[in-house]
């Protein structure tokens, strides 16, 4: 089911704490304030909601669209934070890890993690307004793949 694809690269302890450290920074001080803004802004239309679940239909309509806004955005944003004049002060510290580790997909500087993480996967669930059982799955569909991609691992489903 999976197999190590990455054999030359292995992680301290020290890049554990190092990714960990970023990633917690990011979270506290962006992840979190962003959704508390997002609740702020979408209060009255989520209560309204939350007593009863998505149809199926209306779940696909949303993660599909999501899917679309998310890879448009995140590659064109990805490609600019390739930009040379960009790169070194904002890109460059996620490719600073080079051993094979889920963690390493949250250690990005913090602007990069704003634009290039949290808003191309926000923007879609936004537009479509979708239901918070609906955002959760998205969630989970695109996060566990993003981290075993950083993981080192071929993962067959």
């Amino acid at each position: 089911i999976r197999r190590k694809i990455q054999y030359e690269k292995r992680a301290t302890v020290e890049d554990y704490k190092k990714a960990a450290k970023q990633a917690l920074f990011n979270h506290i001080l962006i992840t979190v304030p962003l959704l508390y803004l997002s609740n702020l802004i979408t209060e009255e239309e989520k209560l309204a909601r939350i007593n009863t679940l998505p149809g199926p239909l209306e779940m696909a309509r949303d993660v599909v669209f999501s899917i679309f806004i998310q890879e448009f955005l995140f590659y064109y944003i990805h490609r600019g934070l390739h930009h040379k004049n960009i790169y070194k002060y904002v890109h460059k510290r996620h490719h600073e890890f080079t051993a094979p580790v889920g963690l390493a997909s949250l250690y990005a500087h913090p602007v990069e993690h704003f634009i290039a993480n949290l808003w191309p996967f926000t923007v879609g669930p936004h537009i479509m307004h979708s239901h918070i059982f609906t955002i959760w799955t998205l969630m989970t569909m695109r996060i566990v793949p993003t981290i075993s991609g950083h993981s080192g691992y071929e993962i067959r489903m």
